[in-house]
């Protein structure tokens, strides 16, 4: 296997070339599946959330992980529809995300404005794309959506501009 500082030279040799592309491969195999099961359990975390403002309860594994739809679509005992889409993207950028993120992120904001629901939520497990969520750039595009960040418990509503620890809902 080749030193880090000498990496194009090494992979200028065939056989090097072969032992990099298989350990990449199985190394892509390996991020792949770490990558689904931290946004399991960033499911986990949406249900506890919502499960404490809502009382809601729902079977988080039942959607796999990279379906398309939204994240979660539930209902509370009063039959409130709740939908939220759950992102771990660590940005591209110190401030913001690359331009394949963005797209992302905007197809998530068409989903949840496009779904009829008295509560929206974009759930992120990233400080930095916590941050860079709630700048204009991208409240503009998701009116009403109620950003929180899972791991500090912080929330910040589009439509209101205001970043809080928003207090209980559940009735």
């Amino acid at each position: 296997m080749c030193a880090i500082s000498s990496v194009a030279t090494c992979w200028r040799n065939r056989q090097s070339q072969r032992s990099g592309i298989l350990f990449i491969s199985a190394f892509r195999k390996i991020q792949g599946n770490i990558s689904n099961d931290g946004s399991f359990i960033a499911t986990l975390l949406a249900k506890q959330f919502l499960n404490s403002k809502f009382g809601v309860n729902f079977d988080a594994a039942e959607k796999p992980q990279g379906a398309p739809g939204i994240d979660i679509d539930v209902r509370t005992s009063e039959g409130h529809r709740i939908v939220a889409e759950i992102k771990t993207t660590v940005p591209y950028r110190v401030s913001d995300f690359g331009a394949q993120q963005a797209a992302s992120f905007k197809k998530d904001f068409a989903k949840l404005a496009a779904s009829d629901a008295a509560h929206k939520f974009l759930f992120v497990t990233d400080s930095s794309a916590f941050s860079a969520l709630k700048g204009d750039k991208y409240t503009k595009l998701m009116p009403g959506v109620r950003i929180v960040h899972l791991i500090t418990g912080q929330e910040h509503t589009a439509s209101q501009g205001t970043s809080a620890n928003v207090p209980e809902l559940r009735r």
